[in-house]
């Protein structure tokens, strides 16, 4: 169809996601059923995000072919959606700056949403993958692995995995820098503002399993990360 791209792939009700389906009553054979496909948000840039999907530990950890892979902004809007291929890599280009939501599609598997942001510092967001597995379900990361990370601009963060204290240090002078850590499905559970170069966030409310943090600087720069509560 000429429409392919202009629309998600849909369940009934109007959701992207089979954890949001309606399911169709049983005598859907005797009535008739509509999906209003959701349409995808036509938007343009220069900014890309691209990853991998395998499987995971004990497998091949090789790619997983025709995994269903969507974007979404921060409002929950669709903007756009992509298949892995053969080698399980997938890639969504020409995407303007700002916040986005990534997460795959797996009948009957909890998605495991990644947060990316793109700005004109970074552009292109590379390695956002995710790791398959047929008990623990899907898991997603930004990068190689977690551990304590030192960004480019000066920034660290750490320790990666961290219990009940998340250390922030910068080298770079801006009038103030805000932090907001994110839940796996998107809820904003802390947030805080400095006017220093370093900043302590008591995160023992938190409970276990992948949060995403979010930096925002006083000029405008954001940095965002996967972190792991243990």
């Amino acid at each position: 169809s000429p429409l392919y791209e202009d629309f998600l792939p849909t369940y009934f009700e109007s959701a992207i996601i089979w954890e949001e389906a309606t399911a169709v009553p049983s005598n859907a054979a005797a009535v008739s059923i509509y999906v209003e496909l959701v349409a995808a948000n036509d938007v343009t840039g220069d900014g890309s995000i691209d990853g991998f999907v395998s499987e995971g530990p004990g497998k091949s950890e090789t790619g997983i072919e025709n995994i269903l892979v969507i974007l979404t902004d921060m409002n929950d809007e669709a903007v756009a959606y992509t298949y892995t291929d053969a080698s399980g890599f997938y890639s969504f280009d020409d995407l303007p700056m700002g916040d986005y939501w990534v997460f795959t599609d797996i009948l009957n598997v909890s998605p495991d949403p990644i947060l990316v942001s793109l700005t004109e510092d970074q552009m292109n967001q590379e390695y956002v993958d995710f790791v398959y597995d047929e008990l623990s379900g899907i898991s997603g990361m930004i990068g190689t692995g977690l551990e304590d990370i030192d960004m480019e601009n000066n920034f660290s963060v750490g320790p990666n995995p961290f219990q009940d204290l998340l250390e922030l240090s910068w080298s770079i002078n801006e009038k103030s820098v805000a932090v907001q850590i994110f839940n796996s499905i998107g809820q904003v559970v802390l947030s805080k503002e400095a006017t220093g170069n370093s900043m302590e966030l008591n995160t023992s409310s938190l409970a276990v399993g992948i949060y995403y943090l979010q930096i925002k600087t006083a000029s405008g720069h954001t940095e965002s990360m996967q972190l792991l509560r243990k």
